[in-house]
């Protein structure tokens, strides 16, 4: 299971975040999903042994929580930021705010990383 895999699962099963949302998704959701919604995507840093085999898998995420107001959108994030807090796998490390003029839509960034 990839490491995307196993933070979209930790976070759908949580019931408050389930009951918050409308989904959580990898790299992006499709226009018609309705808010709030997560967005969850990766960048992978490996450190590789001289065989060229991956020692280590440094990954970082980034959770978006899209809602229709900031004060949704940092709800949602408030619950994204408390799973990954209740998991020893991973460390959050900063949160910041967005804003799309395109869909008026907010979001509340967390991005947090884990070693595989």
């Amino acid at each position: 299971m990839s490491a995307e895999s196993q933070l979209i699962a930790l976070l759908r099963g949580s019931p408050a975040l389930a009951d918050a949302t409308t989904g959580v998704f990898l790299n992006a959701a499709d226009e018609a999903t309705p808010l709030p919604y997560v967005v969850v995507t990766a960048t992978h840093d490996a450190e590789l042994l001289i065989s060229g085999v991956t020692d280590i898998d440094h990954v970082t995420f980034t959770l978006a929580s899209w809602g229709a107001s900031a004060a949704m959108a940092e709800g949602v994030a408030n619950l994204v930021q408390a799973v990954l807090e209740a998991d020893d796998d991973y460390a959050v490390l900063s949160r910041t705010g967005g804003f799309d003029e395109q869909t008026a839509n907010d979001c509340a960034v967390v991005t947090a990383d884990r070693w595989l």
